[in-house]
């Protein structure tokens, strides 16, 4: 019993110190955005590649982020949010992201308004943050872009309660024209 309870520990210490959710801290949004200003040539680019692709998708690496029906696919993938098919992508400046610490790419449309999320946490984890470029250039919560935010800091933010006690905190602030910085705890 002993050596099961053990083994579990083990397991469970290795999973944890081995997922994003384990960092100490969110960086600043002032290391983000100097990051952020360092690589926005690239994360340009990669909204000029995302604006030739009509539907909704998601981009990542098969060891980020492995969606149903990915099977043993390896590399870079997109799939498309509508009927879910997946297929490679090798975009140039996607491929860089994905390379350079991105792990998740997500693009949706809503009512004329275009949004790209690049997260730079594996989603599902105590936190996730990133930074988003909004078509209209206003700061939003991308979980509901209708949802109003409040002034917060130097730039918004929003808290979601749940029903079972615990809540969501979406903090956001602008980087440049059309990209935010934005964390979720």
């Amino acid at each position: 019993m002993k050596k099961a309870i053990c083994a579990m520990l083990c397991v469970l210490l290795a999973l944890s110190l081995s997922s994003c959710g384990m960092e100490p801290l969110l960086p600043e949004p002032s290391e983000s955005a100097s990051s952020f200003t360092d690589q926005i040539s690239l994360y340009e680019d990669a909204v000029t590649e995302l604006s030739e692709v009509s539907y909704d998708c998601l981009i990542s690496k098969t060891e980020f982020f492995r969606p149903d029906g990915a099977g043993d696919y390896v590399g870079i993938f997109v799939q498309n949010m509508e009927d879910k098919s997946i297929f490679p992508y090798d975009g140039h400046a996607i491929k860089a992201l994905l390379s350079g610490g991105v792990k998740l790419i997500d693009k949706i449309n809503r009512d004329d308004m275009t949004l790209i999320s690049f997260s730079l946490c594996i989603p599902g984890r105590s936190y996730d943050y990133g930074y988003y470029y909004c078509s209209e250039g206003k700061p939003v919560y991308l979980g509901d872009p209708a949802q109003e935010l409040t002034p917060d800091k130097t730039g918004f933010s929003y808290t979601k309660n749940t029903s079972f006690g615990t809540g969501v905190t979406y903090y956001t602030e602008q980087l440049s024209d059309f990209f935010f910085y934005y964390e979720i705890t």
